[in-house]
């Protein structure tokens, strides 16, 4: 078999296999944060508005870019976004089996591996990658191709910088650094990769025990390059290079304290490796108790089995740096997210994608004992594999289901209020409003505090024209969050028909608060329209559209506003570019046939 068909064969055996696990979980819906990320993410939705892309955070402008290359292309389907998640997971399987082949290659201790067992292992090892449960929830939960592209990045930062070692051919040390700059642009977790990469260096691809000015130099330029980091996080948070507030950036979340987080965070990273080891009972919405003392048998036994990994990787750095460097790498990329720097959910299991990398490293560590049998370690690998694929099939299947994945989820937290809101939102959107309202309300009555739980308990009420009992939550959802822009534009279509001077004070709240809101600008234009001020209606709708070439309500009012002047080509125009986007608005047809007709003179113009 020539070289070149065995790396097709690889090649196309990590597609096959991928599609098999993900594909139950293709025509999933959006989940959690992909509503912020995406659904009402108003600014992903034009994406020749770069500069708005940019502004709204500029750590995470390049995922956020990609969102808008899908929605230009679908819309808000959420299957070619899956796919996109999925096919960025199999790119970063085939450098996954690069890398493991470069380190198996380069090792130093005495139990090295045979060329024969290098190519085996390099593929069984991007296999467990591939097919490793705990992956589907990075992959399937469409906002963490943050994760996706961050880990992309890292891992092909890393590769380049090795091949740059082998070869010492400068271009692939530059082509290294722009694939670390476009990583910025990602994740955050991406600030890690100067140390991994020199940790990597120290253990596989060096000689001497001493650094050398050349390396320091090179170490440097990825240092300095990472430090772009918390500017991006300043320019994000502050809209300027704000360095006072520095520290500010570093945690999410005021709730919970640097010490709180940490002592939490021991128990979390014993939670990880059982989820490694382990992948069973896996939950997208945990309900972690925080952590507040050191002394309490769950933490010093954490501590204890956190201690004690550690120093089996220092132990290990010379009879074993497969296995040394895995332990190393699984503490290096946890490092920032489970730290001191507070995040305000402390756990969630795609913060495990990086880490997976060192964990399979970690595996092959004992991988050459499978081979003193081979037949014996093809039969062990075969029945992981298709255990760990099994699970992650399982698991994609219930991605698949919306309702029952979301059902999974409250029965597994079942005293967080998160879930339920979740669950009863997708109630809400199935017309099951029995059981939506018993989900909003079990979710407030968990946590009174709950800002989008009274929200979208107010929507309900709004709907059933329950005014009074939807503006109590509107105004108690903003009493919790001051800035709840969704909540502005609520109340203002409340006040729509009973006071429009409230009503358009909502609205400009409302893009006060966030100028890519597009339905207040719809609203407010509504507003001036009814007032015949078809010159500010004008100004809103063309803004809306501006800045959501795809919004057919602003379509379908300006053109209504058109008509009303007598600009009928201009109205015409505006109810095609409805019907293109939408056959089926009759209501646009039949405004496009008025328009005609008052064009003709065959109907009066009121």
């Amino acid at each position: 078999m020539t070289q070149d068909l065995r790396r097709f064969i690889i090649v196309l055996s990590f597609l096959i296999v991928g599609i098999v696990i993900y594909f139950p979980s293709f025509h999933g819906s959006f989940q959690l944060d992909d509503y912020y990320s995406i659904v009402t993410n108003y600014v992903v939705t034009n994406i020749h508005n770069v500069s708005a892309i940019w502004q709204q955070d500029p750590s995470r402008f390049f995922t956020h870019l990609s969102f808008a290359v899908n929605y230009y292309f679908s819309g808000l389907q959420p299957f070619s976004y899956r796919i996109v998640n999925f096919l960025i997971h199999f790119i970063a399987t085939l450098i996954v089996f690069l890398l493991v082949k470069a380190t198996l290659d380069k090792r130093k201790d005495e139990d090295a591996f045979s060329d024969y067992e290098i190519r085996i292992l390099s593929y069984l090892a991007a296999l467990i990658f591939l097919v490793h449960p705990i992956q589907t929830s990075t992959v399937s939960y469409v906002a963490q191709r943050a994760t996706l592209l961050a880990t992309l990045s890292y891992l092909t930062a890393l590769f380049g910088f090795i091949y740059y070692r082998q070869t010492n051919q400068k271009q692939f040390y530059f082509a290294s650094i722009a694939v670390f700059i476009l990583g910025l642009f990602t994740k955050p977790i991406i600030i890690t990769l100067p140390v991994a990469i020199i940790v990597y260096d120290r253990f596989f691809l060096t000689t001497s025990v001493r650094v050398s000015k050349k390396e320091i130099t090179e170490y440097l330029l990825y240092f300095l390059i990472a430090l772009s980091v918390p500017i991006l996080l300043l320019l994000w948070k502050y809209q300027t290079l704000a360095l006072g507030n520095i520290l500010d950036i570093t945690k999410e979340t005021d709730v919970i304290s640097r010490s709180t987080y940490l002592l939490t965070q021991i128990n979390v990273l014993v939670t990880y490796l059982q989820l490694l080891i382990l992948p069973i009972h896996q939950n997208l919405d945990y309900d972690y108790p925080l952590n507040v003392s050191f002394w309490n048998i769950q933490t010093i036994l954490s501590f204890t089995i956190l201690v004690s990994l550690a120093a089996w990787g220092v132990k290990s750095f010379q009879t074993n740096r497969l296995r040394s460097f895995g332990i190393f790498w699984f503490f290096i990329t946890l490092s920032i997210e489970s730290s001191i720097f507070p995040i305000k959910d402390v756990i969630f299991e795609h913060r495990l994608y990086l880490p997976m990398f060192g964990f399979v490293l970690f595996l092959l560590s004992f991988f050459k004992r499978l081979f003193v049998n081979p037949k014996i370690g093809r039969i062990l690998s075969i029945v992981l594999i298709a255990q760990l694929a099994l699970l992650s099939y399982e698991r994609n299947v219930l991605w698949g289901d919306r309702i029952g994945f979301l059902e999974d989820v409250v029965a597994k937290s079942p005293n967080k209020a998160r879930p339920y809101n979740n669950l009863a939102f997708a109630y809400y959107e199935e017309k099951n409003y029995t059981k939506a309202l018993e989900g909003f309300n079990k979710a407030i009555a968990l946590d009174p505090i709950y800002a989008v739980a009274y929200c979208n308990r107010g929507r309900f009420y709004q709907e059933f024209k329950q005014n009074d009992l939807a503006l109590a939550d509107f105004e108690k959802a903003l009493s919790i969050k001051q800035d709840y822009v969704e909540v502005y534009n609520n109340i203002g279509v409340l006040y729509m028909g009973a006071d429009v001077d409230k009503a358009k004070e909502n609205f400009n709240q409302a893009i006060f608060f966030d100028p890519y809101f597009v339905p207040a600008y719809v609203n407010r234009g509504i507003i001036a329209q009814q007032n015949k001020d078809f010159d500010t209606a004008l100004k809103d709708y063309d803004h809306a559209i501006a800045l959501r070439p795809d919004f057919i309500d602003a379509y379908n009012n300006r053109g209504i506003v058109y008509s009303l002047q007598k600009e009928y080509r201009k109205a015409i125009s505006d109810f095609d570019r409805v019907l293109q986007l939408n056959p089926q608005h009759d209501i646009a047809r039949r405004n496009r046939w008025i328009a005609e007709q008052m064009e003709q003179g065959k109907i009066k113009n009121p």
